[in-house]
């Protein structure tokens, strides 16, 4: 899986860095409209590279599947109905609450709150 990630990166931003290299020592470049256009293809290719990763990792590891789900889930396993609101965090290490409530079909108006404290490194 590695070698693939480091593999597709190389061949993604290849033609970018190569294009700039050109421009930086040959010190003018063209105008025309095929240059502008492989500039601009350059660049989706070298953003391209950002998308293919997690399919990349999805296609090759279970575990990053795995974890992939759990975090999608907000590591609660088969919950059916759940509520999402976010609250700023006013502490110094820039946080931010997040409540869950859960809802069930039998009794709309009652429901269990989860809160869980998410804090940026």
């Amino acid at each position: 899986m590695l070698v693939l990630v480091v593999v597709l990166f190389a061949l993604l931003w290849l033609p970018i860095h190569i294009h700039l290299l050109t421009f930086f020592f040959v010190g003018q470049h063209p105008t025309g409209r095929a240059y502008m256009a492989a500039t601009v293809l350059f660049s989706c290719l070298a953003y391209f590279n950002s998308c293919v990763n997690p399919i990349i990792y999805n296609h090759a590891s279970k575990e990053f599947r795995d974890a992939f789900l759990e975090v999608a889930r907000c590591g609660r396993a088969g919950q059916q109905a759940v509520d999402t609101a976010a609250v700023p965090g006013t502490g110094t290490g820039g946080g931010a609450m997040i409540v869950l409530a859960e809802t069930s079909a039998d009794t709309p108006r009652r429901h269990a709150q989860t809160t869980v404290t998410v804090t940026a490194c």
